[in-house]
């Protein structure tokens, strides 16, 4: 008599299986590696919210952060049209961010968010919290910080808000603390923002136990700000900080 053995699997269906597989992996790799870029739609690089004042951008991770940096770098905007939120015509307003806890980043790397191409033209909320233990070497760029250039023009000749001033829904960073961070650049290098230009203001912002360090134009809180800032630099200190370089 026979040997019995145990039923075999249709080689159709092994090949089905790995095929579905493949296709799983293949997936969970492309999601993995997706590129952030201008058109990238950046409600789904933050943890929430509408972006507006009443129900601002949530971030609550380092990876949100950095991603909001890749995207304002790479040119995305940080304005909505007033035709769209419903306050008239040919002129924008900020997008509003709001910081929701503490971010430590154990000394790994970080590109500021912003630049004077693309420059960070939103409303950022730090809510009082903190981001400790970061690391910004970018040497040898100029307008470095945690914000390397906030504006409320995207780039050289065009222009946003075209009637008055830069007050109202413009750019600014306020209610942040920066501790032990490390921060290094050429020209316009500061703890919370590198160059601020045309925009509303930097306030209730502090960095302390930190390194800045640039060839010019360096500073705790700013590198640079232009008298334009509406509203300027207030409510800020720098405290126990390590500043080396000229002109700050």
């Amino acid at each position: 008599s026979k040997m019995k053995t145990g039923n075999k699997i249709p080689s159709k269906l092994i090949i089905i299986a790995l095929s579905l597989m493949t296709i799983m992996c293949t997936t969970q790799i492309k999601a993995q590696t997706t590129t952030i870029t201008s058109q990238t739609n950046i409600a789904t690089l933050v943890n929430g919210g509408e972006g507006t004042k009443e129900n601002p951008y949530k971030i609550s991770t380092i990876q949100q952060l950095k991603d909001l940096s890749t995207y304002v770098n790479a040119g995305g905007k940080t304005t909505f049209s007033n035709q769209i939120v419903g306050r008239g015509n040919n002129t924008y307003v900020a997008m509003y961010f709001s910081l929701q806890n503490d971010l430590d980043f154990n000394n790994t790397a970080f590109t500021s968010i912003g630049n004077n191409i693309n420059p960070f033209q939103g409303r950022f909320y730090g809510n009082g919290h903190t981001i400790s233990n970061i690391v910004i070497d970018q040497s040898t760029q100029d307008y470095i910080g945690l914000f390397g250039y906030i504006s409320k023009e995207p780039n050289e000749g065009r222009q946003y808000l075209v009637q008055a001033p830069f007050q109202g829904d413009s750019a600014s960073v306020e209610g942040l603390g920066l501790i032990n961070a490390t921060i290094t650049g050429n020209t316009y290098v500061g703890g919370i923002v590198g160059y601020a230009d045309k925009c509303e203001y930097i306030k209730d912002c502090y960095v302390t136990n930190s390194t800045i360090t640039a060839n010019s134009y360096v500073g705790g809180i700013a590198g640079y700000a232009q008298t334009n800032v509406y509203q300027g630099i207030s409510y800020c200190y720098s405290k126990n900080n390590n500043i080396s370089g000229t002109n700050y």
